[in-house]
C-alpha cells in the first residue's frame, strides 16, 4: 500500500514527460512496460535487502532468550522453498504497485476525472496502511500484556532458590536396579553439599518445554460417562519431591523410602483430580488403578501448573519411584539451597560427576530460569510483534506524509487563491489537518474491526490473551492518531506557507 502511494504520487508529478512521449508517437503501452520495470527494480533491491534482514533477525532470535545454561541451540538457514514463494510474491506486489499507478499516469491527462479517481485511490490505500497499522500495534500490546499476564501467574510451588538437572539414565544404566542405585548415590551426594535443604528428583519437570504422558486410570466410586475416556496425567517422584518444591501437603502423609516393590502400591492425588473423580470429602484410603494395579490413595496436594502456565486445573497423580517399572530414559534432579542456588551449582555437578564416569545429563540451571524458557514462543512473539509494529508505524506515517504532501503541490494554487482572498494560514492549515485526520479516523476504525477480529482468532492458541482490552485499543487509536498529526503537520505546514504571487504565477 505504501509503495503503490509513493508510485501514484511519483507518476503524477511525470504527467507532463508521459504527455510529450506520447504526443510523439510513444505507445501506451511502452510506458506501463517502462514503469513496471521501475517497479520490479525497486522490488528486487527490497527483497535483496529483506533477505539480509531476515537471516540476521533468524540470529537475533537467540538473543530472545532468558539467560540459561539450558542445552538450547538452533538450526538457521535459508529455506529455498520459502525464498522462491517471497521472491514471487514481491514480483506480485511489484506489479500490483506498479501497474495501477502506470494506468492511472498514462491516462490522467486525457480524462480530468482519472485524477479524482487517482486521489481517491490514494486516500484509499492510506486508509488500508492505517488500519494494518493498527492491526500490527494492537496485536502487539495484546501479545505483549499477555506475556506478562502469564509470567505472572502463580505456578502453585516456589520455583526460586531451586537448581534443575536432567541425567539420562538410559545411556549409562543398563537395569532398573542400576538406574535406582544411581539416583540414590547422586540424591546422598548431593544433600551432603554445604548449603543444599533438600534434593527429589522425578520423572518429569512442571513446564518443562514438552508434556509429559498421561495414564488411563480407573477411580474407585467413579462411574464414568458413556464413551469417556478416563485418563490423568503422571509422574514418579522421590520422597521429599513436595517439600523441596514446596507444594503444600492438604491431607495424609508423603511417600517414604520403605514405599517400594515390596510393600502395597501407593499414589499421592492433586485437589483437581480429587474434586472430579472422588468428589467431596477424605481422599486419603481411597483407590485408583493404574498401570494395571490398585493403588491406595494416602495424600492430597495443592493444584500446580504442569505443562503451561496458562491451563487450568489439571488432574494429576504421583506414585513413588521405588514402585515404578523403571522404564524412564531421564530422571531430572531438584535441589533446593539455602542461599543463591547459583553458588552450589559447581560443587553439585563435582558430585554429580563422582557418581558415575559415564554419566550423561545437563547442567544445574535454576528452575526458574528453566521456566523462564518454557516461555520462549510467547516472548519471541511479543517482541516480533513489536518490531512488526513499529514498522507499520513508519510505513503508515511515511505513507499520510506522501499523500499529503502531494495534495498540498496540487493545490498550491488554490491556496495561493485562499490567501489572496483574505484566508488566514490557520484556515489553510485546519483543511490540511482535518484532511490527514480523517483518514486516520477511518483507518483507525476499519483497523479496529480487522485487529479484534484477528485477535479472537488468535486467542483460540494463546487464552492469555483479552481480545477486547480497553487500553489496548484506546492506546493504539491514541498513538495511530499522534503519528498521523504529527505526519499532517509538515505538510499543512507547508500550504500556510505559499507565497500568493507565486501561486498564481505557477501555472
Amino acid at each position: 500500500a505504501n509503495v503503490a502511494n509513493l508510485q501514484l504520487a511519483r507518476g503524477a508529478t511525470r504527467q507532463k514527460e508521459f504527455g510529450i512521449r506520447l504526443a510523439m508517437g510513444a505507445r501506451p503501452a511502452r510506458l506501463v512496460r517502462q514503469l513496471l520495470t521501475e517497479s520490479l527494480l525497486l522490488a528486487g533491491a527490497g527483497a535483496a535487502a529483506g533477505t539480509m534482514l531476515s537471516l540476521w533477525a533468524g540470529d537475533a532470535l537467540v538473543w530472545l532468550m532468558p539467560p540459561t545454561n539450558l542445552p538450547i541451540g538452533f538450526t538457521l538457514r535459508l529455506n529455498w522453498r520459502v525464498l522462491a514463494f517471497t521472491v514471487g510474491l514481491c514480483v506480485v506486489a511489484a506489479a500490483i504497485t506498479g501497474l495501477a499507478p502506470a494506468l492511472h499516469s498514462i491516462r490522467a491527462g486525457m480524462n480530468g476525472a482519472l485524477k479524482d479517481r487517482a486521489r481517491r485511490t490514494r486516500s484509499l490505500l492510506v486508509i488500508v496502511e492505517v488500519a494494518l497499522a493498527l492491526v500490527a500495534v494492537v496485536g502487539t500490546g495484546l501479545f505483549t500484556r499477555a506475556f506478562y499476564r502469564v509470567r505472572a501467574v502463580e505456578p502453585g510451588m516456589e520455583p526460586r532458590g531451586v537448581l534443575t538437572a536432567k541425567y539420562y539414565v538410559e545411556t549409562f544404566c543398563r537395569t532398573r536396579a542400576e538406574r535406582l542405585e544411581f539416583c540414590t548415590r547422586l540424591g546422598e551426594r548431593l544433600r551432603a553439599v554445604p548449603g543444599v535443604a533438600g534434593v527429589s528428583y522425578s520423572s518429569f519437570i512442571p513446564l518443562d518445554f514438552g508434556d509429559n504422558q498421561d495414564s488411563e486410570i480407573e477411580a474407585e466410586g467413579y462411574v464414568p460417562a458413556a464413551g469417556e475416556a478416563v485418563r490423568s496425567w503422571q509422574s514418579n517422584v522421590s520422597p521429599g519431591y513436595f517439600d523441596v518444591l514446596r507444594i503444600p501437603l492438604l491431607e495424609g502423609r508423603d511417600f517414604r523410602e520403605q514405599d517400594d516393590r515390596g510393600s502395597a502400591p501407593v499414589a499421592i492425588v492433586n485437589q483437581a483430580f480429587a474434586r472430579r473423580y472422588f468428589g467431596e470429602g477424605p481422599v486419603a484410603g481411597r483407590k485408583l488403578r493404574a498401570f494395571g494395579r490398585w493403588m491406595t490413595v494416602i495424600g492430597l496436594v495443592r493444584d500446580t501448573k504442569y505443562h503451561r502456565l496458562t491451563e487450568g486445573a489439571t488432574p494429576y497423580f504421583y506414585t513413588p519411584e521405588r514402585q515404578a517399572g523403571g522404564g524412564e530414559f531421564w530422571m531430572a534432579f531438584f535441589v533446593r539451597t539455602r542461599g543463591a542456588a547459583r553458588n552450589a551449582i559447581a560443587a553439585l555437578e563435582r558430585e554429580a560427576a563422582g557418581v558415575n564416569p559415564a554419566t550423561r545429563g545437563s547442567a544445574f540451571v535454576p528452575y526458574e530460569e528453566w521456566i523462564g524458557a518454557a516461555l520462549y514462543a510467547q516472548r519471541v512473539a511479543a517482541a516480533l510483534l513489536g518490531v512488526m509494529g513499529a514498522a507499520a508505524l513508519l510505513l503508515a506515517a511515511v505513507g499520510l506524509y506522501s499523500v499529503l504532501a502531494f495534495a498540498v503541490s496540487q493545490r498550491t494554487q488554490e491556496f495561493g487563491i485562499r490567501i489572496a482572498l483574505g484566508a488566514l494560514p490557520r484556515h489553510v492549515l485546519g483543511v490540511m489537518l482535518r484532511q490527514g485526520m480523517g483518514l486516520i479516523a477511518v483507518g483507525v476504525a476499519a483497523g479496529s474491526v480487522g485487529a479484534y477480529g484477528l485477535m479472537r482468532v488468535a486467542a483460540a492458541v494463546v487464552p492469555a490473551l483479552k481480545t477486547g482490552d480497553p487500553v489496548v485499543f484506546g492506546g493504539a487509536a491514541l498513538l495511530l492518531g499522534a503519528v498521523g498529526l504529527a505526519a499532517s503537520y509538515l505538510p499543512a505546514l507547508r500550504a500556510t506557507r505559499v507565497d500568493p504571487v507565486v501561486a498564481l504565477r505557477r501555472e
